[in-house]
């Protein structure tokens, strides 16, 4: 089986002058992204760089990033994606687990490495600038045959066992953990995702979430994969600006995330009248990362009548589990569908006994998908990698509560550590998110549970309402009322213009209660 750096470079043999990669900055074609990474792969060899080492690799959606990151790959070494945006602290973290022997990155973070050296985790850190070593050759300047015979070449004797990539996430603690995903695992998921969405080498694929995280790093490498083209987007703050620039590219495909959605959802008719936004090119949407609430599935597939929403499922620890077929979406908008080719998904009981269909239980995934485990916590691999039920078989306890219909379809309830009980009944977050979210006027919604003398857990919610709607306060109340049991309304409720954030930049209930509430009902 070719391994994972071989096979997302298959645009090179495809149509070696056609564009990989665009960043609003530089464009550069499969030929130059071949030589490039190869070329930055012989400096990792030359300065020592082996089978199994771990390299660092810090950097915003850009073509130097996705360089580095082929380039750790393509020397048998191990990356370990950072956000450019880190900070000191959780970096002096991942470098504490991962040891890596280098860190490629932007001057900043250097700077940070550089006073953390004194630490064990980073004694023997070797350090590459990302604008330097990693730098893209001048403009315009053409990039011919191939890379240069590399004096430090040594058969990396790599197996698609080996690891690709250690991807930190949070766990229940906040502290940083390191998810073990092979080559095999992100070769099946990605083969996986470029097969349900039909990529093909004449798509154009618009990523604004980051490529260091879990979701967007396999849109990427699905795309990459086929020979499509990739238009790395830095973010998606200014949903305007990016939907011209999917414009002015005339992107087929759009990674979007729910709180994208919301804004699309939220842009898109005010749009209309007065700058309208041809995306005529645009066939498919996808959201991953978190649930997307159901009133603004509906209300993205009416405003996007041309493209198919792809609701999908995943942890970093399997990536991608789950997926709804598009024709599904306006009569199951709460669902994110079944398990990915080449995988298993179900629900179990709390003896992990698997459950029928129109079941509630605890979500288990079994495939090449799945992870080895966390780097360097045996004890937390051993309780979320289990046995399977069948004869030799092992899988992922991914913690999240779900649902089957009577179809079989999967449906997210929360996940189990969200569940909290109010006035004796239980509480998942993302139904009363899904309620607030139905009313005319809301963008978002994020609901976490907060110690309160007469509740217990009271129910606590932010909001993020569009500008020109008339709602407050008193208004959502009387709406809620209307659509939610009474020991499910908010005692807290709060009209902000964002929602608290993780690193990611994902909407974080961990965020939420670390602050203190600033509005309540008597």
């Amino acid at each position: 089986m070719p391994m994972l750096d071989e096979r997302v470079l298959a645009g090179t043999r495809i149509a070696p002058r056609a564009t990989a990669l665009h960043d609003g900055e530089r464009t550069i074609t499969w030929r130059e992204l071949d030589v490039l990474s190869a070329a930055r792969a012989q400096e990792l060899e030359c300065a020592g760089i082996a089978r199994g080492d771990r390299v660092a690799v810090a950097g915003a959606n850009s073509t130097g990033t996705v360089v580095a990151m082929l380039a750790v790959l393509r020397a048998g070494a191990v990356a370990v994606p950072i956000p450019a945006d880190i900070r000191a602290p959780r970096l002096a973290a991942i470098l504490g687990d991962a040891r890596p022997r280098a860190i490629i990155a932007p001057a900043p973070i250097l700077e940070m490495t550089g006073e953390l050296r004194t630490g064990d985790g980073a004694r023997e850190l070797r350090a590459i600038a990302l604008g330097t070593e990693f730098a893209d050759p001048p403009r315009g300047a053409p990039l011919t045959g191939v890379a240069r015979p590399n004096p430090c070449a040594r058969d990396r004797g790599a197996i698609d066992a080996d690891l690709a990539a250690i991807l930190y996430t949070s766990g229940s603690t906040g502290e940083p953990k390191g998810v073990m995903l092979t080559h095999a695992n992100l070769e099946n998921t990605t083969g996986a995702i470029a097969t349900y969405l039909s990529l093909g080498a004449d798509d154009r694929v618009a990523i604004p979430v980051p490529i260091v995280f879990s979701y967007g790093l396999a849109q990427l490498l699905a795309a990459l994969r086929v020979g499509a083209t990739v238009i790395l987007e830095r973010s998606f703050v200014y949903p305007f600006e990016l939907l011209r620039r999917i414009e002015r590219h005339a992107a087929s495909v759009l990674v979007s995330v729910p709180t994208l959605a919301a804004r699309l959802v939220d842009l898109l008719p005010r749009l209309a009248g007065t700058h309208p936004v041809e995306l005529g090119a645009l066939r498919a949407v996808t959201n991953a990362a978190a649930a997307l609430p159901p009133a603004h599935a509906r209300r993205l597939a009416e405003l996007l009548p041309r493209a198919d929403l792809h609701l999908m499922y995943g942890q970093t620890e399997c990536t991608r589990a789950a997926s709804l077929d598009p024709a599904l979406v306006a009569s199951h908008p709460s669902s994110v569908g079944r398990a990915i080719p080449n995988c298993e998904a179900y629900i179990v009981d709390a003896n992990g006994r698997r459950l029928p269909h129109g079941s509630e239980g605890e979500l288990v995934v079994r495939g090449a998908n799945v992870a080895l485990g966390y780097w360097n916590r045996p004890e937390e691999t051993a309780r979320r990698f289990v046995a399977g039920e069948l004869p030799g078989s092992r899988v992922l306890r991914t913690g999240d509560r779900f649902r089957t219909d009577a179809e079989g379809l999967l449906h997210f309830v929360a996940r189990e550590d969200d569940l909290f009980k109010c006035r004796g009944e239980k509480v998942a977050p993302s139904a009363v998110e899904a309620a607030i979210c139905s009313i005319d006027g809301v963008v978002e919604a994020l609901v976490a549970g907060v110690a309160h003398e007469e509740d217990g857990t009271a129910v606590r919610a932010v909001v993020v309402v569009r500008r020109d709607a008339e709602l407050d306060e008193p208004r959502l109340r009387a709406q809620l009322r209307k659509r939610l049991e009474p020991a499910l309304m908010p005692r807290f409720v709060e009209i902000r213009d964002d929602l608290p954030r993780g690193d990611s930049g994902k909407a974080s209930r961990r965020a939420l209660a670390a602050q203190a509430p600033s509005s309540s009902v008597a």
